[in-house]
């Protein structure tokens, strides 16, 4: 499928106009058989109308000056891939045109049957024309497909994502716990879309609050030792990282009146003091970066394996008791 042009159309009333783009179907689709699916699809995908991150036909319709099938969408700015390419932004982090692109898909495949999900060519940047932003959608073609199972969508997106994606994010371990969160059948749409990498600074904030309360009970406490072990993510002493954080280090040496749980004590609490304390605090803790990022980015994997553990009914169920 071929990038044709794009145009403006105005309206019946010559009043409203429209900026479009056209692709053209290869001749493989000239077929009257072939031709019949498209439109049936096409009048499908408008009728469902286009879920948050998609984009559906507008019309389909044959062109006898190219002797193909053209299908119309509306305006986008540029591929996904062409901005990818100029992305400058050096973090490990994902940014939040991508989190948003991720989590839009995977809502969308609630609703309807998102084929080549392994291909980045339909993926494409929207310019909002009221305050300029970006937003990553994914276009459906009126183009039949087998019918994907859950697991073959699951290792085809994550396969996507690795092969696309910039390779400073796939080092992040945080984001490979979500791809191999993705690739396994055994957490839903809604587990995948609540991950830590696809959230902010604030929710992932309130997981470290949430599973973790001075008021937890022994057997709580030693289930948060054996699943989160800070060797693990640190090798070491875990607050040899917080050298010239001067904060963090003073928020640190308070926490040895918890032994045996000191790091998770660390985390909430530099967590709750960012969030109730003084603008002086943030500003000098953490340059105004949510304290919650900061941890996922001294620890890699730690808020990944903290969001696994309140997954859990039973330790989520006493921990919010």
């Amino acid at each position: 499928m071929d990038l044709f042009g794009c145009m403006n159309v105005k309206g019946r009333s010559g009043t409203k106009s429209q900026s479009v783009k056209f692709f053209i179907l290869g001749e493989e689709f000239n077929d009257d058989a072939k031709k019949v699916e498209v439109y049936k699809k096409s009048i499908d995908l408008i009728k469902h109308g286009s879920p948050r991150g998609v984009i559906t036909p507008i019309f389909v319709t044959y062109c006898s000056r190219f002797s193909r099938m053209i299908v119309c969408y509306p305006y986008f700015d540029e591929s996904l891939s062409d901005w990818l390419k100029r992305y400058k932004g050096g973090s490990s982090n994902l940014p939040y045109e991508i989190r948003i692109m991720i989590r839009n898909l995977l809502a969308a495949i609630e609703h309807q049957d998102i084929n080549r999900l392994e291909d980045i060519s339909p993926i494409v940047c929207v310019k909002s024309k009221r305050d300029n932003t970006m937003e990553v959608k994914v276009i459906l073609l009126p183009v039949q497909s087998e019918q994907s199972s859950k697991a073959k969508w699951r290792t085809s997106f994550s396969s996507l994502l690795r092969k696309n994606m910039h390779q400073t994010w796939l080092e992040d371990k945080d984001f490979e716990a979500f791809l191999l969160m993705l690739e396994s059948n055994e957490y839903t749409l809604e587990n995948l879309m609540g991950h830590p990498v696809l959230q902010d600074g604030d929710s992932n904030g309130r997981l470290i609050l949430d599973c973790f309360r001075e008021t937890l009970t022994p057997a709580q406490h030693k289930e948060l030792e054996e699943k989160l072990n800070v060797q693990k993510y640190d090798g070491g002493d875990w607050r040899l990282r917080l050298q010239g954080k001067t904060p963090l280090e003073n928020m640190s040496k308070r926490s040895t009146a918890y032994p045996g749980h000191d790091f998770l004590w660390f985390a909430r609490k530099t967590v709750a003091h960012f969030n109730e304390n003084d603008a002086k605090f943030k500003n000098a803790t953490v340059n105004r970066v949510p304290a919650a990022n900061v941890i996922k980015d001294l620890y890699p994997g730690f808020i990944s394996d903290l969001y696994k553990l309140s997954l859990e009914p039973q330790y989520l169920n006493r921990a919010l008791g």
